[in-house]
């Protein structure tokens, strides 16, 4: 401005360039402001994501594993049934991610201090709200309420929320390590209550708690069911819905 840093009696950063401004309604905005524009160019890399998902589902979808429930063994599914409910999930969480992100085109710009507005100059939010809808081209708005909206943080809250359960390419499946845990997991008893009986199964679950030894192993072991019984009732076919096992 020709002078000198330092002398404020011609700009002051308080008084001049400050202005009405205050932390608490200049940061905010300007933090909504780079949310929304990260969210709009995360999109189409969140899109790619449960894609991947869904590819991996399909690629998993004859892949046995135990499905987990209270921190133990239930019962088996296929590692495909894994892949295709966290893609479902995140389908979901891109509805989630879209509505907290048009929050953030309400802002509380020219609130000051606490939401009051005390020490703007009468029309200042909204020459403020203009302003910042000719430089992004986005519908930005002024809060109804800028007391809640000064101390409100909840928009960036739930959208954190749903970015948390985002992660996937480049994900293998070990296979065998899979099918040795099923067969070795109590849990596969549940599936067979329906052909070898509630109290053979009950038998077997305790046995195989008792000396860590494998349900599969003991159901051939007492000649409850063939190999090859025993097989097909764990196709991956007959993990994926209710199914009348005919052996």
């Amino acid at each position: 401005m020709g002078h000198q840093r330092g002398q404020y009696e011609f700009c002051s950063p308080n008084d001049v360039v400050n202005a009405s401004q205050s932390t608490n309604d200049a940061y905010p905005c300007a933090i909504h402001m780079a949310m929304f524009l990260e969210h709009e160019e995360f999109l189409p890399h969140l899109t790619q994501m449960i894609d991947a998902l869904e590819k991996k589902a399909k690629e998993f979808a004859e892949v046995i594993k135990m499905g987990r429930t209270q921190l133990q063994d239930a019962v088996p599914m296929t590692l495909g049934q894994t892949f295709s409910g966290f893609a479902a999930s995140l389908r979901g969480e891109l509805r989630t991610l879209n509505s907290a992100a048009r929050e953030f085109l309400t802002v509380n710009m020219g609130a000051t201090a606490i939401g009051t507005g005390i020490c703007s100059k009468p029309g200042y939010s909204m020459a403020c709200i203009k302003a910042l809808r000719e430089i992004t081209g986005w519908s930005i708005h002024l809060a109804d309420n800028l007391i809640e909206a000064t101390s409100a943080t909840s928009c960036m809250i739930q959208y954190s929320a749903a970015m948390k359960r985002l992660c996937i390419e480049g994900i293998v499946a070990n296979v065998e390590r899979c099918r040795q845990l099923v067969e070795g997991s109590i849990g596969i008893v549940t599936m067979l209550n329906p052909i070898i009986g509630y109290k053979q199964s009950t038998k077997i679950a305790k046995e195989a708690s008792e000396t860590g030894r494998g349900v599969y192993e003991l159901v051939l072991e007492h000649n409850l069911l063939t190999k090859e019984q025993l097989d097909k009732i764990l196709r991956p076919e007959n993990m994926l819905k209710p199914i009348d096992i005919k052996l």
